[in-house]
């Protein structure tokens, strides 16, 4: 960082000492502001101090420019490292005011989450029958089926109790983040699939000696089943049905957003029914659907399916 360094390595020895910063941050930050003091080289400056806003927003144009290898994220944290120098140098009194101070940084999409189709969900949870099952298959099976028809949080599921479900009125009383609570629909499949489980957990509990025990869903121990003993037993059932990715708690959250808003396009109902304060959390979900939407209409609209030639 030539004709960059004094100030630079006076910022960097306070991060370390002052701050109390570790190793690998201070040598991401060295990083970071190796990097600007190229770009700001290469502009024709020999000090971060000669930086005006319209070279730091050039600097910005310069990172996230195609080819650069800086995705949006890294942007934000390189430019970050520098908001930080500019602090420390304002705070010295070497600069009046920060360069970079009110200038917009590149958004980071968000990603869209992984769903499992509607024939892959029917093919995760083909248990079979019932009488066929042993003890820890009848208890997933209500769990991930209930985990799909209500479209919980894993932590949700986990923590449910036995008066929160409510199988004759169809629905299960969730407690959220926040601890907000919301009342769920649950589809007749889950009912079933419950009340088959139900005779197994009063079994287990009597057996167990814990009787007061609450959890609705309980290991062979009688205690309540724990969000990793869920995410362990999950994923064994998706290897043993062939499925052919890894599939996670939260996939069978996601599926249910997607899946409802590709039936009812109602994003009002799923935001409460997620459970989500903001309207924007839910909104991810739409682009998932639009994929969706994209992908049926290439294959069913007529002239989308036309090939190059077809009409010479």
């Amino acid at each position: 960082m030539s004709g960059f360094g004094e100030e630079t390595e006076s910022f960097l020895r306070q991060l370390s000492a002052g701050n109390g910063r570790s190793n690998v941050t201070v040598a991401d930050y060295r990083e970071s502001l190796s990097i600007a003091a190229e770009l700001f080289s290469s502009m024709g400056l020999s000090s971060f101090l000669e930086v005006r806003p319209d070279d730091a927003r050039l600097l910005i144009l310069k990172l996230g420019s195609s080819g650069s290898g800086h995705a949006a994220a890294t942007v934000r944290s390189r430019v970050s490292a520098l908001r930080s120098f500019y602090s420390f140098a304002v705070g010295k009194g070497f600069i009046a005011s920060d360069p970079t101070d009110g200038i917009r940084l590149p958004r980071i999409p968000k990603r869209i989450p992984h769903t499992l189709t509607p024939d892959e969900m029917n093919s995760l949870l083909d248990y079979g029958a019932p009488s066929d099952l042993n003890p820890a298959d009848l208890r997933d099976r209500a769990a991930f089926e209930l985990f799909y028809s209500s479209g919980l949080r894993l932590s949700e599921l986990a923590g449910l109790n036995l008066p929160d479900i409510d199988l004759r009125g169809l629905s299960v009383r969730v407690i959220g983040k926040g601890n907000k609570e919301r009342i769920v629909p649950v589809t007749k499949t889950a009912r079933e699939a419950i009340e088959d489980y139900l005779p197994l957990r009063e079994k287990i509990l009597a057996e167990r000696g814990c009787p007061g025990e609450t959890a609705l869903f309980v290991s062979r121990l009688g205690r309540r089943i724990s969000v990793r003993e869920i995410e362990k037993r999950l994923k064994l059932l998706a290897e043993r049905q062939g499925m052919d990715h890894p599939v996670h708690p939260h996939m069978l959250r996601h599926s249910f957003a997607t899946h409802m808003l590709q039936s009812s396009g109602n994003i009002r109902a799923v935001q409460e029914l997620l459970g989500h304060e903001n309207l924007s959390t839910t909104q991810i979900y739409t682009d998932t659907d639009l994929s969706y939407i994209m992908r049926v209409y290439d294959s069913a609209h007529p002239h989308a399916r036309k090939k190059p030639g077809d009409d010479a």
